[in-house]
């Protein structure tokens, strides 16, 4: 029941032609996201780009892309420590079929404010700086 509705919801997006690209977080593992994708609605040809994260907690960050409309260069994804651990980054190249351009997503799973905004802000801020630098590189 849940996963049809996922799928339908998804379907409704962009006017209900579905997304080219969607980027979701808290995925337990590529296997739990290809039931909902496999029932979406839809005649799109959906691919997903996942990497297991070292996280146990099933926070894994997952891209769900229309392999027409784009082709996956190179996927990946790196655990950066500063002071303190953080997230996962991943990033997905993905290249644009009409007129080949590079698209690069990088997706990231903030830290939480379970513990309250003052708490949370140092792991927060450190994300931010990991997003940062891996974009330079």
């Amino acid at each position: 029941m849940k996963i049809s509705q996922l799928s339908k919801i998804i379907a409704q997006i962009n006017g209900g032609a579905g997304p080219d690209i969607l980027r979701v977080c808290e995925v337990e593992s590529k296997v739990v996201l290809e039931k909902p994708v496999n029932k979406i609605p839809l005649s799109r040809n959906y691919k997903i780009a996942h990497d297991n994260s070292k996280d146990n907690r099933g926070i894994d960050i997952t891209f769900i892309y229309d392999a027409d409309s784009f082709k996956l260069e190179a996927n990946f994804s790196h655990f950066i420590v500063k002071r303190n651990a953080t997230r996962d980054l991943f990033q997905v190249n993905l290249r644009i079929e009409k007129d080949e351009r590079l698209l690069v997503l990088v997706g990231n799973h903030w830290p939480a404010r379970i513990s309250g905004m003052f708490d949370s802000k140092p792991y927060r801020l450190i994300a931010g700086e990991a997003l940062h630098i891996s974009t330079k590189e």
